[in-house]
């Protein structure tokens, strides 16, 4: 049968597209696979640089005591350890920034920086500086509690902050003194409306921090201190133990 040869050679030349196509196609995994992972470990670097920034906000912040510094810095160091170790994945990195970013802890840390930022115009009028403190204390209170919600604290941070494309907060470098008057006058009104006590209160913003730690990468590190007994425990006032209880609802 004559075309028996023809068939022959047109099956093995079938044979052989289908290998250099099989190899093509598995050459082509290969390097989609060798992107996504060049991706996956370039991403987490800045992911985590991203989320140091969002962390490290309080600290410039000259009315944070040094035990809040240490506690938020030890948190710092524990992400930025978890990173190196690969202890920790892009999608747990993107829950704790979403976490810092929505919740608490960013609102509580731009509120602290604007009290250093006002501190330090009002610096030479101590009565003014006084009230200014009292008015921030109920704010970051009622943050923290949860008894300002969060469209009318943005309305109050909005004086005192500048917003990205996508809306990320950032504390303004400086702050006229019309901005600190308004920012105080519109905190004022919302801690009235909430009912906020007028009584010293000290947040615990690395408390914050720590929680949201613990949550995605589970309970915290050996050596490190615990939210309710941090280096401040023995100077809290009555009013910041409060806080433990109302934050933790």
């Amino acid at each position: 049968m004559p075309s028996h040869p023809r068939n022959l050679r047109r099956a093995g030349a079938i044979k052989v597209l289908l290998i250099v196509l099989g190899a093509i196609f598995a050459g082509f995994i290969l390097i989609c696979a060798g992107c996504l992972t060049l991706a996956y470990f370039k991403t987490k670097p800045l992911v985590a640089e991203g989320i140091r920034n969002t962390a490290a906000t309080p600290l410039d912040s000259t009315e944070l005591s040094q035990a809040q510094r240490d506690r938020i810095q030890a948190c710092i160091d524990r992400i930025m350890t978890a990173v190196d170790n690969n202890k920790i994945n892009v999608t747990q990195l993107g829950v704790i920034g979403e976490e810092m970013k929505s919740g608490r802890y960013h609102s509580l840390s731009l509120i602290e920086v604007a009290r250093s930022r006002i501190a330090g115009l009002l610096q030479h009028d101590a009565k003014r500086s006084e009230d200014a403190s009292s008015v921030i204390d109920r704010l970051a209170r009622g943050v923290q509690q949860g008894r300002i919600g969060r469209d009318r604290l943005a309305r109050v941070l909005d004086i005192v902050t500048t917003s990205n494309e996508v809306g990320d907060r950032a504390s303004k470098t400086e702050l006229t003194e019309v901005e600190a008057e308004d920012f105080l006058e519109a905190a004022l009104k919302e801690v009235d409306r909430a009912e906020i006590p007028n009584e010293p209160y000290q947040v615990d913003l690395a408390g914050e921090l720590e929680k949201i730690l613990n949550k995605v990468l589970g309970g915290a590190p050996s050596g490190s201190p615990a939210e309710s007994d941090g280096p401040e425990a023995a100077s809290k006032t009555p009013a910041s133990s409060e806080s433990h209880k109302s934050s933790g609802e």
